[in-house]
């Protein structure tokens, strides 16, 4: 097993890369991908534009950015749609052999013998340092099962004070209904704290500066204050407590589905490769070092490829509704200095989900949002045109383009997330074989 595009004529893409962008344009491009400047270690701005295209292209290949590049100029606003469908059929191409992570993990889990021992030649110095290793490689895999369940815990907490705040928001003394409806909440609390406290023991090192300690540490520290006020039945106190929860759990509202969607894409798996290579060489097992590098390398291109996908989706819709927020929800408002800027980003904006949307096999959603796209671009330009109810024809126009986005972004993330729990087998035999260590 290669690098993704093994096999895959790119000459076309590069040259028509070439065709469509000076010098200037894809360093912006290559400065997004690779940092500042990168390019110029590249090319020169004498080259010619297709040899530049072609260098450029090459560089990200080699080093596992390619899929990035080829998105970041799919959606740059400089390319034509016959170009960005190339680019885009290009990538869909290349990762029909990366859809399902299954195999790969399988092809590892399978590589060794059920009784197999390790044994390193030099003792218990490379013992600990390979108990070291597979212990590191184990964390990085069981985190993000660790996160995705305390995401799940902290919305249900966050569901139950959302039920139980509007209830006691109008009571004025600690009645009984109030007493009993606030200790719910410190038993919801408790639940979370525990089932906090139980995710983190999965995790052989502990990581206090991490969202997953610094949670449960946070909820810790409401649930004291919050026990003692109502074991006293002290109003004030047991108000001031909920309200500290509160405030706390909206600054931290998000926070698991943002660190989830980094960590995919941040991944150690050369950390997890190196562990695996040393303790199949340990066990004397050829088979298993032939398959660990091509098997590591197809797990971190198919979550790649997923987690940049469901990043985009993600931005795109933040985009999307600041755009939104410009628009009057209708004709009442005669000052139209929003559609300036409305106007001039949307361009922007649907060349990204246009690019997205191409990048998946379905093609009812290449024409869906095709659709919808030429719905609001006729409602912009019946607004400029001040045509009656135009603003409110763009604002319900631009809530289902957004919904679109919203859409996209809940299914990817779903997406990702499946391709994660896949990795259960990998972290399976992380931890049997640190076990299997004398």
């Amino acid at each position: 097993m290669g690098l993704p595009f093994d096999g895959i004529d790119l000459s076309g893409v590069k040259n028509a890369i070439g065709d469509s962008f000076q010098f200037a344009e894809m360093k912006r491009v290559m400065d997004s991908v690779h940092g500042e400047n990168i390019i110029l270690e590249i090319v020169n701005d004498r080259e010619p534009q297709r040899i530049m295209a072609d260098k450029c292209v090459d560089h990200s290949r080699r080093h596992g950015m390619l899929v990035d590049l080829l998105i970041g100029a799919a959606t740059r606003i400089e390319m034509n749609d016959r170009l960005r469908c190339r680019l885009t059929e290009t990538m869909r191409q290349a990762f029909r052999q990366f859809e399902d992570i299954a195999p790969p993990v399988t092809a590892i889990t399978t590589a060794w013998p059920q009784q197999a021992r390790l044994a390193p030649p030099n003792g218990d110095a490379a013992a600990q340092g390979l108990r070291r290793l597979l212990t590191a490689a184990a964390d990085s895999v069981e985190r993000t099962d660790v996160l995705k369940a305390m995401r799940n815990s902290a919305q249900q907490l966050e569901q139950h004070s959302r039920t139980v705040m509007p209830l006691l928001e109008n009571e004025t003394a600690p009645s009984a209904f109030f007493l009993a409806t606030s200790q719910e909440h410190v038993d919801a609390l408790e639940e979370a704290v525990e089932t906090g406290t139980a995710l983190l023991a999965r995790l052989s090192e502990a990581r206090p500066d991490a969202i997953e300690a610094r949670w449960v540490a946070g909820l810790g520290n409401a649930l004291g204050p919050y026990n003692s006020a109502l074991a006293a039945k002290d109003f004030n106190a047991i108000r001031s407590a909920r309200n500290v929860l509160q405030h706390f759990l909206d600054a931290t509202a998000g926070r698991f589905d943002e660190d989830l969607l980094a960590y995919a894409a941040s991944l150690p798996f050369e950390q997890v490769a190196v562990a695996l290579r040393d303790a199949a060489a340990s066990a004397g097992l050829a088979t298993a070092i032939s398959a660990i590098a091509p098997a590591i390398l197809r797990c971190r291109v198919a979550l790649a490829h997923r987690q940049e996908v469901h990043a985009r989706w993600i931005k795109a819709g933040d985009a999307l509704d600041d755009m939104r927020d410009m628009i009057p929800s209708d004709n009442s408002n005669p000052d139209d200095a929003w559609l300036g800027p409305v106007n001039e980003q949307w361009t922007a904006a649907r060349t990204v989900v246009r690019t997205l949307c191409l990048l998946d096999t379905d093609t009812a959603l290449h024409q869906k949002e095709r659709e919808l796209a030429d719905t609001v671009g006729d409602a912009i330009a019946a607004a400029v045109q001040r045509q009656p109810d135009a603003t409110a024809d763009l604002y319900a126009a631009m809530l289902d383009y957004l919904a679109l986005a919203g859409e996209r972004a809940t299914a990817t993330g779903a997406q990702l997330e499946s391709e994660l729990d896949k990795l259960a087998g990998l972290r399976a035999t992380l931890q049997t074989l640190r076990a299997a260590l004398p």
